[in-house]
């Protein structure tokens, strides 16, 4: 439990604290509570934090389905009292005069835990009528909250959904230095937040008393705040302080008794008065008053209890930088790291991640299902697949070739005719009840290509639409719609959950990959939620049976926010439809590559930012989809037409492909979705150079690496979006240390400013970063920042950099201190040659043709320099820094070249 002496009573939330009040406490956060589970308090360790006024501690309104008056439920209507306590979790017992019971539980969910977790469930009598639950708001109506420290200022901001307007993602309230965040974990919520100036409160310490020295008169009765006892000793010359006793302190009867003190010494602890001396600090505190509920509109049945979903408060500390670009609104990177903290503690896939990332090859980017794997050809092409993924170092395929053995292009259902290749080709005839995985064997040529993968160190993923017509769950069908079977339903659920663990289990697949739509055409509001949750259940139990599994989501999977994708694995790829007809060219180059690759990052932007979403849920997308319409406008192997050809399949980006690989490594390292690799044209999967196979195959590696830094990736803070005439990036820093990726979509060479401070993911104040840049030169010194330092970085055209930043708590010592800095030399090998009394440079490299700089740092005093054998001509200089400039041999070609040295004219934008 947290000391009662870290609380500072406040004019109007003290009147329902009692001596029997409930403390939780962990390494970062202690929470006070009312007998009746009302909130108190929210406080860190240094007292700093949150007093919260939460008299209806939650409201769940009911209406009748016949039109008759409903029901509030809330802590005012339905008395409650402590049912089980520990020092991290309370649950508290209400019981309603209409027969309705009402359990809210409130806990702290790890010892790290730096929020509130609070779940509502609601049972109906047996006697009850059918009733709807039309909204829920977990913290009542009004949720007030105060600083605990002493802010001047509030301000608050609801960060909405990115993709959906309809629903919100949090609400910040800030005073000063730290703050407050609510959520409720469902994409349905909406919540406002208001921010006031508030009352005067009272300057008593809670828990502290002093006994006798009383005034005469005291204790005054009837006195229902701490406020208007001070009032009263401020009024009267011989009142040297006051000590306000809380109801129910020693029997104290409500509202509460003061006592005016001629002295205030000694004093003692007790846990249900507070006390302040003159002169009294008495200030006003700013509030936010927060509301948020969401309409569920289910049904609660007569003996049936509704779990309704989790909220949650947490503590926030404010900082320098606001992420986004609308900076009134933008939460701060600090707020979001709590928010999104708050997030991965409810993910489910945290022991499949613990020490390697996602390696998944979306195999319908490379146009699989023109394969047929009913045929000794189709299954020789999909095996290069399967070897070309292994080399590369991919864990899963999503795999949809078509399989004529099983299945006919012909007899698809859904919307985009495909269904032939869904569930490894059975489907179709698992719609049509004609085989089920719960009783029926594996056919025999799904198990070779299922151990054939296996063989490689690949898992296959099944590709699935849940929303279709199977026939075993005809009544449950609703709407006319392609997608008419609600999840919503438990027994849909049961279904669907039974035969996917069954498929799993003898198929030996290693995931799935949802796609067409969970919700039901045309689906209500209230559906639309039961759905959402019916899906949520189902993953969940996929997730607890197989915990390494990886699945893919599609088709509305962006929208929902980040309390949707708790059973993981990740959002939906570019936010859309992958193919380069659908997305068109958000950004111009001449690389589809890089076109994906801007568009990857625009989009993994606006998910981190505009959804706050962990990283670990940032989907990659490397490469590019190949197209699916052919040169000559037909569209080979769509649904039901009799056209069916391999189309596209030599289409790899050999040189544009390395931007795309780091766009997702840079944005979404933990989940590297490949699209479009080179494997299905027989040429082109034979000359793919080794030394590209071995770089993508190393970088992938990395990824495993170095999972502690990618697990904080985040933009810049003062870098936007991806966006003409200028450079974003990504921080991915841990304890300290770590990387910076830095992407230039415009065709020329572009300088970026960074601050070497939060706006990076640096906290430490003191020592010294060392920097070298890993790509496109791996190894080059880049040079040595200091905190609170700006630096200046050149990104060529079309190009992206990769640097890495160590911290050195202290000045770096070295017997040498010769150091070499470079944007566009690489340097490999350097030292002081006492023979000839020089500086040697060995073996350094730049693009042929160029002029490159170095810059020589602590070089002795006239000395001279040879570079690669050639002695460097130098006048005289005063300092140890020498700027060293070589030209390089050949003729200069670069990436991006401009064809003109005339500078770019402003506003020009092409032609």
């Amino acid at each position: 439990t947290i000391s009662c002496t870290m609380f500072v009573l406040i004019a109007g939330l003290a009147q329902a604290a009692t001596s029997s009040r409930t403390t939780l406490s962990n390494e970062r956060i202690g929470v006070a509570l009312n007998p009746n589970g009302t909130l108190i308090s929210v406080l860190s360790p240094d007292g700093n934090g949150v007093y919260v006024h939460n008299d209806s501690s939650f409201v769940v309104a009911l209406g009748p389905s016949d039109g008759s008056p409903g029901l509030i439920l809330s802590a005012a209507t339905c008395p409650g009292q402590l049912a089980q306590a520990s020092p991290t979790e309370a649950v508290f017992l209400h019981k309603c005069p209409s027969g309705h019971s009402v359990q809210a539980a409130i806990q702290l969910n790890s010892p790290s835990s730096g929020y509130l977790a609070k779940t509502i469930s609601v049972t109906s009598p047996a006697s009850a009528t059918s009733m709807k639950i039309l909204s829920v708001a977990p913290f009542g109506q009004s949720l007030s909250l105060q600083p605990a420290n002493s802010a001047a200022t509030a301000d608050a901001a609801v960060q909405g959904n990115a993709y959906y307007s309809s629903g919100d993602i949090a609400v910040f309230a800030r005073f000063g230095a730290s703050g407050a965040f609510v959520s409720i974990t469902n994409p349905f919520f909406t919540a406002t937040a208001v921010a006031s100036h508030g009352e005067v409160n009272a300057s008593c310490t809670l828990g502290r008393n002093h006994v006798g020295d009383d005034l005469p008169g005291s204790p005054i009765k009837g006195i229902e705040t701490a406020a208007q006892c001070e009032s009263l000793c401020a009024a009267n010359p011989l009142c040297k302080g006051y000590v306000w006793v809380l109801p129910g302190c020693e029997g104290t009867p409500p509202p509460g008794h003061c006592y005016l003190k001629a002295s205030m010494s000694p004093q003692k602890a007790e846990q249900c008065t507070c006390l302040a001396s003159k002169p009294f600090q008495a200030e006003s505190r700013p509030v936010v008053d927060i509301s948020a509920s969401y309409e569920p509109l289910s049904t609660l049945n007569a003996s049936q209890t509704h779990v309704a979903d989790v909220a949650v408060l947490g503590l926030t500390t404010i900082g320098m930088y606001r992420m986004g670009p609308a900076p009134n609104d933008a939460v701060y990177v600090s707020e979001r790291q709590a928010f999104v903290d708050c997030v991965s503690e409810f993910l489910l896939d945290g022991t499949s991640r613990q020490d390697r990332t996602v390696k998944v090859n979306v195999a319908w980017d490379e146009n699989d299902y023109q394969i047929d794997v009913g045929t000794e050809s189709g299954v020789t092409e999909y095996k290069r697949i399967i070897d070309r993924n292994a080399e590369f170092g991919v864990t899963h395929v999503v795999y949809e070739p078509q399989n004529s053995l099983h299945a006919s292009r012909f007899n698809s259902t859904d919307g985009w005719g495909w269904e032939a290749g869904l569930w490894f080709g059975m489907g179709e005839v698992l719609r049509e009840g004609k085989w089920d995985p719960v009783s029926d064997p594996i056919p025999g040529d799904i198990l070779d290509m299922t151990q054939y993968a296996s063989s490689k160190g690949i898992k296959l993923l099944a590709y699935v639409y849940p929303c279709l017509h199977f026939s075993a769950l005809s009544q449950y069908f609703s709407g006319n719609g392609i997608d008419a079977l609600d999840l919503g339903v438990k027994e849909v659920q049961d279904w669907m959950i039974t035969r996917m663990l069954a498929f799993m289990s003898k198929s030996g697949s290693g995931g799935w990959a949802w796609d067409h739509d969970i919700f039901t055409s045309g689906a209500t509001p209230a559906q639309r939620y039961a759905q959402w949750r019916g899906w949520m259940r189902i993953l969940a139990a996929l997730r607890e049976k197989f915990p390494d599994l990886v699945m893919d989501h599609r088709q509305t999977a962006h929208i929902w926010g980040p309390w949707y994708q708790l059973a993981g694995s990740y959002l939906e790829p570019i936010a859309g439809d992958e193919n380069p007809e659908t997305y068109g060219v958000p950004i111009a180059s001449l690389h589809t590559d890089h076109v994906a690759a801007d568009n990857t990052r625009i989009v993994n932007y606006k998910y981190s930012v505009g959804q706050l979403q962990p990283s670990s849920r940032i989907p990659g997308f490397i490469f590019h989809q190949t197209e699916r319409t052919a040169d000559n406008g037909t569209n080979p192997c769509f649904g039901s037409s009799k056209l069916c050809y391999d189309s596209n399949t030599r289409d790899f980006d050999l040189l544009g492909y390395k931007y795309s690989l780091f766009s997702t490594i840079g944005t979404a390292g933990q989940n590297n979705v490949l699209t479009m690799i080179p494997a299905r044209d027989i040429p082109e999967f034979q000359m793919f150079p080794d030394k590209d196979l071995t770089f993508i195959r190393d970088w992938l590696a990395w990824t495993d690496a170095h999972l502690p830094q990618l697990r904080m990736t985040r933009p810049i803070a003062t870098l936007g979006p991806p966006a003409l005439g200028s450079v974003d990036g990504t921080c991915a820093i841990f304890n300290n240390s770590g990387f910076l990726f830095l992407f230039n979509p415009n065709m020329y060479a572009l300088n970026v400013t960074l601050n070497v401070d939060e706006s990076i993911g640096i906290s430490a104040t003191s020592g010294e970063w060392t920097v070298a840049e890993l790509y496109p030169q791996n190894g080059t010194a880049v040079g040595l920042w200091h905190f609170n330092q700006t630096v200046t970085l050149l990104i060529g055209g079309s190009s992206s950099r990769v640097l890495k930043i160590s911290h050195q708590p202290s000045t770096v010592q070295s017997s040498s201190n010769l150091r070499i800095t470079s944007d566009d030399v690489a340097i490999p090998h350097y030292y002081v040659n006492e023979t000839v009394r020089a500086v040697q440079i060995t073996h350094a490299t730049a693009v042929s043709g160029s002029r490159a700089t170095a810059v020589l740092h602590g070089i002795p005093l006239g000395m001279p320099v040879i570079l690669n054998g050639v002695r460097c001509n130098e006048s005289e200089r005063p300092s140890t820094t020498l700027r060293l400039t070589a030209q390089f041999e050949g003729v200069s070609v670069r990436h991006a070249m401009p064809i003109s040295d005339t500078p770019v004219p402003p506003g020009f934008d092409g032609g």
